[in-house]
C-alpha cells in the first residue's frame, strides 16, 4: 500500500492533485482497482459495491462449505501398491479453498470499515463516526467568520421562526 490514508480528508498531503473532500484515496494502492471498478471515489457507493460481491462471495461460501461437509465418514476405493482395490472409510477433512473463501469475506469486511471509519494515525484515539449532514453543517458554520456567522444565524433563525409560525 502507498500510504495508509484511506479518505482525502485524512491525507497530509495537503498539495495533492487528487485531493477531494470526502472521497476515498486515489494514490492508495489496495483501493485502485476498486475505483476502476466502481468508477467512483465517492465512500457511499464503493461500500455499496463490496457489500454486493460479500454477499455472493457468502452464498459460494455457504455451498463451499456444504460440500466440504467436515468430519463426514465416507468411503473411498484406493488402489494399494499391489494393485488391489481396496475400500477404506475416512473423514472429510478441511477444504482449502473454503478457508479462503472465508478469509476474502473477512478481508473485504476489513476494508469496508476502513472506508466508512478510516483508521487514524493515533489508534488509540479513534473516533467511528456516523456521518451526520448537520454535525457538517455545525462545522461549516463555525469556520465562518464573526460577520458572515452571525448572517448564517440569522438565516436559520428566520426560516425557524417562520416555520413555527405556519
Amino acid at each position: 500500500m502507498a500510504t495508509k490514508q484511506v479518505k482525502c480528508d485524512d491525507c497530509k498531503r495537503e498539495d495533492c492533485p487528487q485531493r477531494i473532500i470526502g472521497a476515498v484515496c486515489a494514490i492508495n494502492q489496495e483501493l485502485i482497482p476498486l475505483i476502476d471498478s466502481v468508477h467512483s471515489r465517492d465512500p457511499i457507493l464503493m461500500s455499496q459495491f463490496i457489500v454486493s460481491i460479500v454477499g455472493s462471495e457468502y452464498g459460494r461460501y455457504k455451498k463451499a462449505k456444504e460440500v466440504e461437509a467436515l468430519g463426514v465418514e465416507e468411503k473411498v476405493n484406493i488402489v494399494d501398491k499391489f494393485g488391489d482395490v481396496k475400500t477404506v472409510r475416512r473423514k472429510n477433512s478441511i477444504d482449502n479453498n473454503v478457508s479462503t473463501l472465508a478469509m476474502n469475506m473477512i478481508k473485504a469486511g476489513k476494508l469496508l470499515n476502513d472506508i466508512l471509519n478510516p483508521p487514524k494515525a493515533q489508534p488509540f484515539l479513534q473516533q467511528n463516526n456516523q456521518y451526520n449532514i448537520k454535525v457538517g453543517a455545525v462545522d461549516q458554520i463555525r469556520a465562518l467568520s464573526g460577520t458572515e456567522q452571525e448572517k448564517v444565524l440569522k438565516f436559520i433563525d428566520d426560516k425557524l421562526d417562520a416555520q413555527r409560525s405556519a
